[in-house]
């Protein structure tokens, strides 16, 4: 952006953005500006709360408007600082994922205390062999990492675990070949299964599998916390997903399966094929769209939910249409952090928006805390959440 007048440029790229031409360096470069001037922020009256479009047309007003007011020409060019930076961080804020809640209260400034900051995730796990061995996948080197009863395990160049089926298998000595993959808060990690199957851990999660999983009557595997997998077609193997609370069959298909033992309620979602869900002696089909929520209860069948929401995690974004509590709990498993709150909020204090995972956690608390709602400050990893 060295050779291009910033001001100039800033209103084409909100035009582009608005228009839904922008392309992805361009957001890039948006983002950018975003994260050098994360501490300004639009002003939206209430009546935008709820209505995208009309937000984006408000802002590209605004970007408009301030760069246009009046400027001598000698400010335009020389004089780059904050007012500019004002404007360009008003089409970022939407541009990374504007959050908005919807209370149409008087807006407030945010007065989070952000002195200190907390790096987001990243790709890491631990892979456990059968032998009892534990491999630090963030600290092991691409390549082969291990042989097991015929199965050879690396690690690829993209940070995932492969298994390659090196001579023919047999189910003989199975509970000994049991393989399992975890994650830390902070850390997500994909594995391609002996039988081709993708498996994407979130945070806070593992997996269970038996390394000659291919030589088995079933390929079952065993989940804690969120995964989301790509099933090989497999019609005479079914593929079993076990949770505490449920069981997921499947022969191929893509598919979600939310089952954190800190949350009342398991979750499995699916994108596309068939799974048939077991749970409380009683079965559940689903088709592609619908949403099974497994409670103490019984199971409730969701019908159209937000498929791009649900698996947003595995593509390195946030996607929140929820309460405060369900949110934070989400950014607690991806940053590694407490969550301490000090006043209790209503349920339907909800917010929406979409923001990468790879931004520091500031820069999410100061978009939820825009409205004046609610407020956060950082002490060490803990995050204190006020009125």
């Amino acid at each position: 952006m060295e050779n291009k007048n910033p001001v100039d440029y800033i209103n084409t790229l909100a035009h582009k953005w608005r228009s839904g031409q922008i392309s992805q360096q361009e957001m890039q470069e948006l983002n950018t500006w975003y994260e050098q001037h994360q501490d300004e922020f639009v002003e939206l009256p209430g009546e935008y709360k709820d209505q995208p479009d009309l937000i984006k047309d408000r802002i590209e007003k605004q970007v408009f408007d301030r760069i246009n007011r009046g400027k001598p020409e000698s400010w335009k060019k020389n004089n780059l600082g904050s007012k500019i930076a004002v404007a360009a961080s008003i089409i970022l804020i939407a541009a990374a994922g504007l959050f908005y809640n919807k209370y149409n209260r008087r807006q407030e400034p945010a007065t989070g205390n952000y002195s200190k900051t907390i790096v987001p995730g990243k790709q890491g796990a631990t892979l456990m062999l059968a032998n009892g061995k534990k491999i630090r996948l963030s600290d092991a080197g691409n390549g082969e990492l291990a042989k097991e009863s015929g199965v050879s395990i690396s690690k690829t160049a993209n940070g995932q675990i492969t298994y390659e089926i090196k001579q023919p298998l047999d189910a003989a000595n199975q509970e000994e070949q049991v393989n399992t993959l975890s994650t830390e808060k902070g850390e997500t990690y994909g594995i391609k299964l002996p039988d081709g199957s993708l498996v994407i851990l979130n945070a806070a999660s593992s997996i269970t599998y038996a390394a000659n999983i291919t030589a088995l009557h079933e390929r079952r595997v065993k989940l804690r916390g969120e995964a989301y997998f790509e099933v090989a077609k497999d019609k005479i193997h079914p593929f079993i997903v076990e949770t505490e609370q449920q069981q997921v069959a499947v022969l191929g298909t893509h598919f979600n399966v939310m089952a954190y033992e800190d949350e009342e309620t398991v979750k499995t979602t699916l994108l596309e094929g068939a799974v048939k869900i077991s749970a409380h002696g009683k079965y559940q089909s689903l088709k592609p769209g619908q949403q099974a929520e497994v409670k103490p209860s019984g199971i409730q069948l969701l019908d159209n939910v937000d498929l791009e929401e649900i698996t947003a995690w595995k593509n390195g974004d946030f996607k929140f249409n929820d309460n405060l509590e369900n949110i934070m709990s989400k950014i607690a498993r991806w940053y590694n952090v407490e969550i301490i709150y000090q006043n209790k909020f209503a349920p339907d204090l909800t917010f929406s928006g979409k923001i990468s995972r790879s931004r520091n956690i500031s820069c999410i608390l100061k978009m939820l805390e825009y409205n004046g709602d609610v407020h956060f400050k950082i002490e060490g990893r803990k995050i204190i959440v006020t009125k």
